[in-house]
């Protein structure tokens, strides 16, 4: 579940509605429709709901990672 804290009451406004939202269509068809001083807020929230979302997924496989750490160390380019 996703957690985000200290909104102000316009921002959990916000985001209550984006939550309630169905697809990215409807979203964006939300996004055009909200007055444009506070579309960049809308946007923000929804960057950081998926920032967060990103936050909570767990990482398996670091074989690239690991791959471009093992060629840094050994003086190799990328």
């Amino acid at each position: 579940m996703i957690t985000l804290t200290n909104l102000t009451p316009l921002q959990r406004e916000l985001c209550d509605h984006i939550w309630s939202l169905d697809g990215i269509d409807e979203l964006q068809a939300w996004m055009q429709a909200l007055p444009p001083r506070v579309r960049p807020t809308a946007q923000a929230l929804v960057d950081v709901m998926i920032m967060e979302f990103m936050d909570q997924q767990e990482i398996t496989d670091l074989s690239d990672a690991e791959a471009i750490i093992e060629r840094i160390q050994h003086g190799n380019s990328l």
